[in-house]
């Protein structure tokens, strides 16, 4: 079987094997790249940049006391923490391969 059949699972990876990047291993490799990024950027994109954005959200325009801002925080915190599950998953969906050492 070829390293780049649509089967999930890769009969022998080698790294260092040139041919197999020349054929297409490259290309699995930069796609998988690709998905992770995108997966780590929506992560931290809910947790971090939401919770600080809450924080300097004027009390006099939004009328949120403290513990609607803890909310506010804590909300998309958990979101993200659930969401996490499956778009860490999204690689292996979206062009992810499964190596076993042979």
């Amino acid at each position: 079987m070829s390293i780049l059949a649509r089967d999930r699972n890769i009969e022998h990876w080698d790294a260092e094997d040139v041919a197999a990047w020349d054929s297409g291993g490259a290309k699995v490799a930069k796609r998988n790249l690709i998905w992770s990024i995108v997966a780590e950027h929506v992560g931290f994109s809910i947790w971090s940049i939401w919770s600080v954005m809450v924080l300097f959200m004027p009390q006099n325009v939004y009328h949120i006391d403290a513990a609607g801002k803890f909310y506010l925080v804590a909300v998309p915190t958990l979101v993200g923490a659930v969401l996490r599950l499956p778009y860490t998953t999204a690689v292996a969906r979206f062009g992810g391969r499964n190596a076993s050492l042979v």
